[in-house]
């Protein structure tokens, strides 16, 4: 294993084909690992490129950080970060910070953590946690797992058949077109949650909120929204009864 320091300005390191340990130090630094199960960290705003291998990337200030390759761990800290977790199984952190998090390909897990965070799943079947902040959170492909946590979150299933959980606060969920079917699991009518629908995302002529309510069935403790075409949306634990206009808009 070898170690690459940089020194106290604006550094370019670059590893070997092996198990790297990269060090930017002060700066804003550009450490790229290459292959190899890789270790790089920075104290400045810096460019953390894990390329191949199973990499662990630490951040400090406004970082951009990709993971490559491999099953890595992206770990923002301090800043507003861009983190891209690339191919394999990734594991991301934002940290502080207004936070921009992209798992991409693989079953990913993503934390916002603090700040208002953007992260997208990407295809893989991902787990997703918003944290504090009013974070904007996507599933994208796959069947996913989303957390909006605490304050008023933006949360988007996308394809296929994903859960979400808005946590505390006034959370949005929104359901496009070609969404599958998708589980509410914390709706909450009382806090000022509200479920969203695209526009002409029906193939039942649902097109208006009084069509929606007068669309909702119940399911056991359940309520569901068929709107044809595989665009089911289920509302757990929530009686039919319990839910007004103020639930729904049409965007």
């Amino acid at each position: 294993m070898a170690t690459f320091s940089g020194i106290a300005g604006n550094d370019a390191l670059v590893g070997a084909a092996t198990a790297d340990v990269l060090i930017g130090g002060f700066g804003n630094d550009t450490l790229d690992g290459l292959a190899g199960d890789d270790s790089l960290s920075g104290d400045g705003s810096d460019v953390l490129l894990g390329t191949d291998g199973v990499d662990h990337l630490d951040g400090a200030g406004a970082d951009t950080l990709y993971g490559g390759d491999g099953l890595d761990t992206l770990y923002g800290d301090d800043g507003a970060d861009l983190l891209s977790g690339d191919l394999g199984i990734d594991s991301i952190g934002g940290g502080n910070g207004n936070d921009t998090l992209f798992g991409n390909t693989g079953n990913d897990l993503s934390y916002g953590n603090l700040g208002a965070d953007s992260i997208a799943g990407g295809d893989g079947n991902d787990t997703s946690y918003g944290g504090q902040g009013s974070d904007i959170v996507y599933g994208n492909a796959g069947a996913d797992v989303i957390y909006g946590n605490a304050d008023a979150d933006r949360l988007y299933g996308g394809p296929e058949s994903d859960t979400l959980f808005g946590g505390a606060g006034d959370d949005q969920f929104f359901f496009l077109a070609a969404g599958g079917a998708d589980t509410i699991g914390d709706f909450d009518v009382s806090s000022g949650d509200v479920i969203r629908i695209q526009t002409n995302i029906s193939s039942n002529g649902i097109a208006t909120v009084t069509q929606v309510l007068a669309a909702l069935a119940t399911s056991g403790n359940d309520t569901v929204l068929n709107l044809g075409a595989g665009n089911i949306i289920t509302i757990v634990g929530i009686a039919k009864a319990s839910l007004t206009s103020g639930e729904f808009a049409i965007f």
